[in-house]
């Protein structure tokens, strides 16, 4: 079993980084709730969007198709975020915090034939899991149109993409034309658990709300955002191949296993891929 200490070191400095970073913010906000005292807003959100990432984050984190489709493929797949936030009506301006959680699961299975010499089957199955954190502080400004609301926000975003694990399996056999017995029968399993990166910088967006009554609201906001975006933890990839022929008597059986390690060093700063979010507020 692999042991990575520089990476549990990464990892602790990271929570202690988050934990100052969170206790700064609420500190913030606490200080300008205390500082304002007249014409001043609560304001609870509660909202679903799109995961937040640049279109060349790569194998990191693909929503595209892994295995080649057939007539008898099939893929589940969602990618949501939650989250929740706060603000405080200064005058003009909004202030305010939020959190939020991103899962992601993607599931594939393929299984096929093809002729050559003999009759080889395939079944192949992708699996994929990760989950990203989002804390982030914004400014907004916003217009009241009778039951319609238009606002403008500036948001400093940090998200946090946690630990990805993708998961191959493939078993290629082949039968006797006559008999129908098993001659070859080949098995490769992938297991790689994808190191943790980050992305900071700021969003501009936009959004639309419709009032349903003067306390709450329903609406929806389309962000961009200019990230700088790093990977540099260690990712763990566990590779095992099994060959069997029955040719012989008994058959011969072939096995291979291996777990090897990469560094990803990949860093970029770039602008995000256009992220709607719905949400439903209340006013306080």
């Amino acid at each position: 079993m692999l042991r990575f200490p520089p990476l549990r070191q990464a990892a602790k400095r990271y929570k202690q980084f988050m934990r100052k970073t969170i206790i700064t913010l609420i500190t913030s906000l606490t200080s300008l709730t205390l500082w304002s005292q007249n014409g001043t807003k609560n304001e609870f959100k509660l909202e679903c969007y799109s995961p937040i990432m640049t279109p060349s984050m790569r194998q990191y984190f693909n929503d595209e198709w892994i295995l080649t489709p057939s007539n008898n493929y099939s893929r589940k797949y969602y990618s949501i975020g939650f989250s929740a936030s706060y603000s405080r009506q200064i005058k003009e301006i909004k202030i305010g915090y939020r959190f939020g959680l991103v899962l992601r699961k993607g599931e594939e299975s393929n299984n096929y034939d093809y002729y050559s010499g003999n009759i080889y089957y395939v079944d192949e199955v992708f699996k994929y899991s990760q989950k990203h954190y989002l804390n982030s502080l914004y400014l907004s400004h916003e217009e009241e149109l009778n039951k319609i609301s238009i606002h403008f926000t500036f948001e400093i975003p940090f998200i946090y993409y946690g630990q990805g694990t993708n998961n191959y399996y493939n078993r290629t056999y082949s039968n006797n034309n006559t008999t129908n017995e098993i001659l070859t029968d080949y098995t490769i399993i992938d297991k790689q658990k994808i190191g943790s990166g980050y992305s900071t910088g700021f969003g501009l967006n936009i959004g639309l709300a419709f009032n349903i009554t003067n306390s709450m609201k329903i609406g929806v906001d389309l962000c961009d955002y200019l990230l700088y975006t790093s990977f540099k933890k260690t990712s763990e990839i566990y590779h095992y191949e099994k060959s069997t022929t029955y040719f012989n008597s008994p058959p011969y059986e072939q096995t291979e296993e291996s777990i090897s390690t990469v560094i990803n060093n990949y860093s970029q700063i770039s602008f995000s891929r256009l992220v709607p979010r719905l949400y439903y507020s209340i006013k306080l």
